[in-house]
């Protein structure tokens, strides 16, 4: 009646970042540049188990736990001249540090019920938990790094330099069935999402020079519901459809810094439509010299959604759209090869993927392609 699984995660990755820049001072207003870093060291260890216990025949409840530890550490010089060229005579050189850490116990907890047979009710409540950071640039006072203390003129504010971890707890409740011999499968929940120490991109001054930085906004939630099903009338012919309805929000949320006006509570999250909807159609024929051929066709419309611009700061709204996607594929006869054609955005759509006062940057363009590949 009892079902578990343990298990421990290790994480270690070394990010490096060196380059320089020559002889450029229209778009530096110096004439050489040069970023030297140690390797950025991200590491992130944790315990985790989960339990299923089953109390009656259709009758389930789940239980998991997770304890994680993650550390960041940086290091990294900048080097500045008047000249073109590096001049140790005359270079200015300024280091940035620090060193970001934390802890989180999550958990979940869930039941699940089959009401008939191929149809399940199921509710969970669960906690996520997403790493805070570093901004790089400057270090808090007091502290030290090779051999560097961090002194006044460069330390920062731990609010500007470091961003807290963002937390989530997930609640939802829904329905999966399958019936009609398997060849109707319907997914249908709601949802509701609470954020707190949210991750945004703020505008801050410090010692009278505009920092971009993450942050943390107060708090943001979500709630929708979202329905999917896929119909396969035959061996040849597969429907698919799903639809989306988010209502999100904002809690308090300063772009400027805490206190400074704007404030955007009460205002939709970015890349957040209303609603969703995907229609897709697919149909297989099998060939005489062997293999088959799969075609399909997918819609996807979109309600109008926003873009920040903490610079601002302002909320860009992007219009409603659709597009359309085509896909070709030859499934070869011993089924592990198959090569396919597809063409992505058939209206050519533009879509803003974010925005300043004086640039934009945009979606993918119509785009077609070939792959091949294999299954193993």
């Amino acid at each position: 009646n009892l079902q578990a699984q343990f298990g421990l995660y290790y994480f270690r990755e070394a990010l490096y970042d060196n380059w320089s820049i020559y002889d450029s001072p229209d778009v530096l207003n110096y004439g050489y540049l040069d970023v030297t870093n140690d390797p950025q060291i991200n590491k992130s260890y944790a315990a985790f188990g989960q339990a299923t216990y089953h109390v009656m025949r259709k009758l389930r409840l789940i239980a998991g736990l997770r304890d994680t530890h993650l550390k960041k550490t940086y290091f990294s010089d900048e080097t500045t001249n008047s000249q073109p060229y590096s001049d140790p005579a005359s270079d200015a050189v300024t280091p940035s540090f620090s060193t970001a850490s934390a802890s989180k116990f999550t958990w979940r907890a869930g039941i699940q019920y089959d009401l008939l047979r191929g149809t399940m009710l199921y509710g969970t409540a669960s906690t996520g938990f997403k790493a805070g950071g570093v901004n790089y640039f400057g270090c808090l006072l007091g502290t030290s790094r090779n051999g560097i203390s961090c002194t006044p003129n460069l330390a920062l504010p731990a609010s500007v330099l470091l961003y807290k971890p963002e937390t989530l707890t997930s609640y939802e409740a829904g329905v999966k069935s399958r019936f009609a011999d398997d060849r109707v499968y319907v997914t249908l929940d709601g949802f509701h999402y609470n954020y707190d120490n949210l991750q945004v991109e703020t505008l801050q001054k410090v010692a009278g020079i505009e920092i971009e930085a993450t942050t943390n906004a107060a708090q943001a939630s979500v709630n929708g519901f979202e329905f999917s099903g896929i119909w396969k009338a035959n061996e040849n012919n597969k429907l698919a459809l799903g639809f989306t309805y988010l209502d999100s929000q904002y809690g308090d949320y300063f772009p400027l810094g805490q206190g400074n006006q704007p404030n955007y509570k009460g205002r939709p999250l970015d890349d957040s439509p209303q609603y969703t909807l995907n229609v897709g159609y697919t149909y297989t024929q099998p060939l005489s010299f062997g293999g088959s051929l799969e075609m399909s066709v997918n819609a996807y419309l979109s309600d109008s959604y926003v873009v920040s611009d903490v610079a601002v700061p302002v909320q860009y709204r992007q219009p409603a759209y659709h597009m359309t996607d085509l896909d070709a594929t030859y499934n070869f006869p011993d089924g592990d090869w198959y090569v396919s054609a597809y063409a992505r955005n058939l209206e050519n759509k533009i879509l803003v993927i974010n925005a300043t006062p004086t640039a934009v940057v945009p979606g993918d363009p119509r785009t077609f392609g070939i792959r091949a590949g294999f299954y193993y």
